[in-house]
Parts: C-alpha cells; sequence; structure tokens
C-alpha cells in the first residue's frame, strides 16, 4: 500500500469501457466517505474501509482514510458528504483535499435477502471515480453481489473455521467474503496507469484484517483478539494508533496470523481504527486497514437504577452501562445527546414511566447496544408515560427494540434492527418517520389497535413480516417494504373489514404477481422508484 493522501472514495456506477478512458489519469486520489443508503450503521465505513484496500493494489498515490476525514471535518464537509454525497462539488473537494481526483461512494445494500428456501447475504454498492483537474468522469459503476448465507462463505476464505471463530461469528464471515468479492469486483473495472520504475518492488499482500471489537465495548480484562490473512512466511503485527496499541502476531498455519491484547484499567480508545502489517525480510511493508469496524475500549458509567427528575447525558461523559434496569420514574425526563452509547447487560431494560427525548442524528447516533453477544429487553414506554421523542437511534440485540404500551412516542432517523421484534406498539399512538426497521427475528413493526402513521420508512429483511397490524388502520405510504420473509404487510384482523389502503410504497417486485401480502390490502397504485429514508 502506498501512503500520501487517501484512497478514492466510492460511488458504484457501472462503466465497462472504464480501461479505455482516454483522458490522462490522475495521480493522486481521495476515496471519499460513502453514503449509506442500509440499515446497517457500520455499511458505509466497512465497505468504504475494503474497497480502499483494494484500491491501494492500483497505481494511484493514495490519501489516508483518516486524513480525509479529519481534512473534511475541518472544511466543514463530512456530515454533508455523509449524507448528500456529490452535493458537495469536486472543485470544493480539490481546494480541501488537494488531489487530482476523488471517488464518490453510495452502499446500497447490506443485508439478508429471504429466499423461499434459505436467506442470502447481498451486498452493493455504486462510485463514481471524478477527475477534479478536467471535471471529466474517469469511471462509474454499480455492483451488487449476493452470496448464499450458510454456504461456503468460512471456506472460500481460506481460513481455517476455529481460527475466524475466535474473531467473528459465520454470518459475519460471510458478510465479509460478500463485501471482499464487491470490492475486488469494483477495483478491477478501474482504469490502471503503468508502473513507474520506483514502484517495481511489491510489498507483502494481506487480504484481511480481523478482530473481535466490532460493535461492542471492550472493558478492563477483556481481549482484542486479531487475525491477519496474506502472504506466509513473514513477520506480522497489528496496531491501534490511537489507543498506543501494539500487537505481535505469530504464524498459526501458512499466511495466518494471529494474537492478543488484554485490555488494561484505564485504556481509552473510542472508534480506533486497527492497522494490519506484515513485513518481509528486506522491510518491505504491507500495510492494510480492518474492515470490520471501529474499536472502543473503556471503563463504562453505570446509569442509576432511578432517575426522578430531569437528567442529562452526552458521549463525551460515557459510554454508559445498564446493569439491569434503569427506570425514568413519572417526574423523571433523561435527555440523551448525539453520539452517545449505552451498553446493556443481559435481561437489562430502560423502562419510561416519565419521558425519554433522544437527539441524535444519522451520523452520530445514539446507540443502545447489548453487552456483549447478549439478549436485553429493549425500551419499554409503559401505560400513561409523557410524550417521548427518539431521533437518530441505533438499537439492536433486543428482545423487542422499542415496546410502547397507551402512551405517545415518535420514532424518527433511527436503525432499529438485529432485534427478535423491531417496535411493538399497542393502543399506543406512534409517528414512524425515516426509519430503518431490518433484519428482525419477527417483524420490523407491529401495531396493535391504537393509531399511527408510517412514513417514509425502510422496512425489509425482516424474519416475518415487514409490517403486522391488529385492528388499527395507520397511514402507510411513501416507504420501501422488501424482502420481508412471510409477507411485505400482514393485517391478522381489522374493522371496517375494507382493505387498507397501503398504495405509494416501493415494493421492489415485477410481474403481474405483486408483492408478499397477507390479509385486506390494496397496494396500488405503487411507487416506481425507492424512497430515500
Amino acid at each position: 500500500m502506498r501512503f500520501f493522501l487517501g484512497k478514492t472514495w466510492i460511488l458504484l456506477v457501472c462503466l465497462n469501457a472504464c480501461p479505455c478512458y482516454a483522458g490522462q489519469l490522475p495521480h493522486t486520489v481521495a476515496i471519499l466517505p460513502f453514503v449509506n443508503h442500509t440499515p446497517r450503521q457500520e455499511a458505509g465505513d466497512i465497505i468504504r474501509r475494503c474497497f480502499y484496500n483494494q484500491f491501494s493494489s492500483l497505481n494511484y498515490v493514495d490519501m489516508e482514510l483518516s486524513t480525509i476525514d479529519q481534512l473534511l471535518k475541518q472544511g466543514h464537509l463530512y456530515s454533508t458528504l455523509m449524507e448528500h454525497g456529490e452535493a458537495v462539488s469536486p472543485k470544493t473537494l480539490r481546494r480541501v483535499l488537494g488531489t487530482d481526483a476523488i471517488i464518490y461512494g453510495e452502499v446500497t445494500d447490506y443485508g439478508r435477502l429471504f429466499a423461499v428456501l434459505y436467506s442470502h447475504i447481498r451486498v452493493g454498492l455504486r462510485i463514481r471515480f471524478v477527475n477534479v483537474l478536467t471535471g471529466e468522469v474517469v469511471s462509474t459503476t454499480k455492483e451488487t453481489v449476493t452470496l448464499r448465507e450458510g454456504g461456503a462463505g468460512i471456506e472460500v476464505l481460506g481460513i481455517a473455521t476455529t481460527m475466524v471463530r475466535t474473531v467473528m461469528n459465520a454470518r459475519e464471515t460471510v458478510f465479509l467474503e460478500a463485501t471482499d468479492k464487491l470490492c475486488r469486483n469494483v477495483a478491477k473495472k478501474l482504469p490502471n496507469p503503468a508502473r513507474k520504475s520506483a514502484m517495481s518492488i511489491s510489498a507483502p499482500s494481506i487480504r484481511f484484517v480481523l478482530h473481535n471489537g466490532a460493535a461492542r465495548l471492550l472493558e478492563p480484562d477483556m481481549d482484542l483478539r486479531v487475525v491477519v490473512v496474506g502472504d506466509a512466511g513473514q513477520n506480522a503485527w497489528a496496531e491501534l494508533p490511537s489507543c498506543g496499541v501494539r500487537i505481535s502476531l505469530k504464524e498459526k498455519s501458512q499466511g495466518i496470523y494471529a494474537g492478543s491484547y488484554t485490555v488494561k484499567k484505564g485504556d481509552v480508545c473510542s472508534e480506533g481504527r486497527l492497522k494490519g502489517y506484515i513485513q518481509d525480510m528486506n522491510k518491505h511493508t504491507g500495510v492494510v486497514l480492518d474492515s470490520l469496524g471501529p474499536i472502543s475500549m473503556a471503563t463504562p458509567k453505570n446509569l442509576p437504577s432511578l432517575i426522578s427528575k430531569t437528567m442529562r447525558i452526552s458521549d463525551a461523559g460515557g459510554p454508559y452501562r445498564i446493569r439491569k434496569v434503569t427506570v425514568i420514574g413519572p417526574g423523571g425526563h433523561l435527555i440523551i445527546g448525539p453520539g452517545t452509547e449505552i451498553r446493556v447487560d443481559k435481561g437489562g431494560a430502560l423502562v419510561v414511566q416519565g419521558s425519554l427525548e433522544v437527539c441524535g442524528s444519522a451520523h452520530e447516533p445514539v446507540s443502545f447496544l447489548p453487552n456483549g453477544e447478549v439478549s436485553w429487553k429493549g425500551l419499554l414506554f409503559v401505560k400513561d408515560s409523557g410524550p417521548s421523542r427518539l431521533a437518530g437511534c441505533r438499537i439492536e440485540g433486543a428482545k423487542t427494540g422499542i415496546k410502547a404500551r397507551k402512551c405517545r412516542l415518535s420514532v424518527s432517523k433511527s436503525r432499529i434492527r438485529n432485534n427478535e421484534w423491531g417496535i411493538v406498539a399497542d393502543r399506543a399512538e406512534v409517528v414512524l418517520q425515516h426509519n430503518y426497521f431490518a433484519e428482525n427475528r419477527y417483524s420490523g413493526i407491529a401495531i396493535r389497535s391504537g393509531t399511527g402513521s408510517i412514513e417514509q420508512n425502510d422496512i425489509r429483511y425482516n424474519g416475518q413480516y415487514g409490517i403486522l397490524i391488529h385492528n388499527t388502520r395507520p397511514l402507510i405510504k411513501h416507504n420501501n417494504i422488501l424482502g420481508n420473509k412471510q409477507a411485505e404487510i400482514c393485517v391478522k384482523s381489522i374493522f371496517p373489514k375494507i382493505p387498507l389502503d397501503v398504495s405509494r410504497n416501493w415494493w421492489e417486485f415485477s410481474g403481474p404477481e405483486g408483492p408478499k401480502l397477507k390479509g385486506p390490502l390494496s397496494y396500488l397504485p405503487a411507487s416506481k422508484q425507492p424512497f430515500i429514508p
């Protein structure tokens, strides 16, 4: 890998004529933050890193991603690029980054797609490679890769199963395999400058840098385990520069290096980026960023068991932990600032009798996550609790992400995934806008009686239903509803017994059969284009 500027930012758009680009190819390239159109908060970062690693095999000079992000934040452009991508002009980015070219990217898919007999993992990307000196488009590409879940992912990686499972589970391995294939396919389509003589010596190759620290908080006495896969018979190590951690790695089998670091009391690391190194006997060194996500180390602060008045918490004071149950009492009001992380122990819950106000955003979400590989109960809004507002939440690993009973609740710009149930509303007044409900074991949204509106959400890949309705007629429009296993929408009972209007939604279907629906529903006219939540 060569370092100077970063790597081009990716926006997948298919151009088979990439190698035939007639203009002079740029020299320095910056890979911008990817716009993430999927329910998975981490998808944009993971695919961007993977593409960065694959792009490094081409004969461009690339800028490190951390340098790109720092310059963009200093220029107040980072958030805009994360949300709107090409809204920032190449001319402006040339002034801020100083590179010859940029790559815009959009992650279009990163999730499970249910089929009749089994499920698939699907990942997708669009990129746009622009020469900022001339304004010409060097390449545009759109690519999607689908792999069968439970298939040959681990074997395709060429890594012993037992070694992989020390750092990641089988499903994560299939996602990694699909992402690797996706980014390799895209990189192969890009035009490649001729190699200069000064660049004729190749460093050792690294295919993967894996670890067990993604999407979790590493506390004192926990182990950060690392596996690097690359050329055999070399020296290898890993570094977490922001934490001052260096991990020696030993070759356990041909080309597979492993090691670990035990977190110490006082270690503090927020969103650390792991790098893997392989060095040959001539000191030529290959360097690759991990593709699994940032690493955090800290000793969390415990939230009190009872909050009886107004309490404010923020990212600066965290992370926080709920050991058993934290109750916001009838007179209590909890306000949570952007970027705050709350880890919940097994069986724990946040029970709301008063009111909860979550003030997150798309790029600085407030995260409610399990403390390790456990299940917690979720956010529970009880009867007659005060009006609550959740904006910019990330809720994962719960029995029920959100459960609301006889109360008023609005949820917006949130990602609620990988729970048993996404949100369950029982005789409540709920407003759901601009959210992702995905990969929940049963239903993304379940509403019984009460009132509600479901608008401009992305509801996909849930194990049973996208939306489940009992005895109510909520407003359902301008949503993307697709890939849910048993039905996109299921109406169990309804009164009066006339079809519920679910037109003006996007279903991603073609042909006369229409979307998978159960119950009295009217889906036409359907939207011809997906919505952006």
